[in-house]
């Protein structure tokens, strides 16, 4: 939690158990959907491209065109945590692996540093306006 001009700020996360990705218009018709390898139990981020960043239970961070073409997916082993997309197109993630990975946005590893989270890392990311990127743990 974060107080910004004296008003508290509060993330709500709702957990979804799916294996698929699905993408549905403003008329609530089924635009597209993906099936992934393992449960979708965190939201989805969106690049300032346009591109569409999910991670799943299988170990894959997905990043998929706004067509519903998988653009890339790079192994960070089981996610709970939701990707945080940078200014400058970097993607951040937690992962049970207990690495914090930085991945490009063409799906290259940028860096990757392990974590001294107790289970890893349960937790997504966030950004400050600083670019400090802060990261919750279980206080183990």
């Amino acid at each position: 939690m974060r107080r910004l001009s004296g008003r508290l700020i509060l993330l709500l996360v709702v957990m979804l158990v799916v294996s698929q990705a699905e993408v549905w218009g403003a008329a609530g018709d089924l635009v597209w959907k993906f099936e992934t390898g393992g449960e979708i139990r965190s939201c989805p981020a969106i690049g300032q491209n346009g591109t569409i960043y999910i991670s799943s239970f299988d170990g894959n961070l997905y990043a998929f065109n706004n067509d519903g073409t998988l653009k890339w997916k790079y192994q960070t082993g089981i996610n709970y945590s939701a990707p945080t997309v940078a200014h400058d197109g970097t993607i951040y993630i937690c992962s049970q692996d207990n690495n914090f990975y930085a991945i490009n946005p063409d799906g290259s590893l940028k860096w990757k540093s392990e974590m001294s989270l107790y289970g890893g890392g349960l937790s997504s990311p966030i950004i400050g306006y600083d670019g400090t990127i802060y990261i919750g743990s279980n206080g183990k």
